[in-house]
């Protein structure tokens, strides 16, 4: 029974990735799907999104895969309360910028939403995007591990400081800290620390 499937730098194409999102959509045992270093499109990330509403997986990395953020909103479009069992969101080294981020958020503070660990590292987001995901943290009652690593911001401290409050004083982000839950904003590089790590 497939429960895994990695097909990292196998230098597939966009039209392939929409040859994989058959197999996703066809294998109900799947729970992870690793696709770094390939290149994925708006139709590939259409393609995806669909399969995944008809998949179980839980585990999603789509790290260098070329994504900007026309190809990140896309996929936003499915994730949500249309994949209930996603929880692990990678889609770190693309250049999705603050408006990839953006979608992102919206998926983020979905009530219904289930993911728990996002990494945007290298992904060309400033220091808006932190605001927005201060925002989206208050609303969220999944996520628990954020990485914002090696992302150059500039004047980022309010912002930081925003998410680590809201993972402080909202209520449903104190309900998990009984179970050890951590909070994560890695800063970057203007920061003075590269990261920011509050535990709950």
């Amino acid at each position: 029974v497939l429960e895994v499937l990695c097909l990292r730098d196998v230098q597939a194409t966009a039209g392939s990735v929409e040859c994989v999102a058959r197999l996703v959509a066809s294998c109900p045992s799947l729970t992870a799907l690793q696709l770094k270093s390939n290149l994925i499109d708006r139709d590939g990330a259409a393609a995806l999104g669909a399969a995944l509403r008809l998949s179980r997986v839980s585990v999603l990395s789509l790290q260098s895969t070329a994504m900007d953020a026309e190809t990140c909103a896309t996929l936003c479009q499915f994730l949500g309360t249309a994949v209930p069992h996603l929880t692990s969101l990678d889609v770190s080294h693309n250049p999705i910028g603050d408006d990839g981020a953006a979608a992102l958020c919206q998926v983020l503070a979905s009530d219904t939403n289930k993911i728990t660990f996002v990494s945007l590292q290298t992904a060309d987001i400033t220091t808006r995007t932190l605001h927005r995901f201060a925002d989206a943290l208050r609303t969220s009652t999944s996520i628990s591990v954020l990485d914002f690593s090696f992302n150059r911001f500039v004047d980022a401290g309010s912002a930081i400081a925003r998410i680590i409050q809201a993972t402080i004083t909202q209520p449903h982000v104190r309900a998990a800290a009984h179970t050890g839950a951590k909070c994560i904003a890695a800063a970057g590089h203007n920061v003075g620390k590269s990261l920011y790590e509050a535990e709950l």
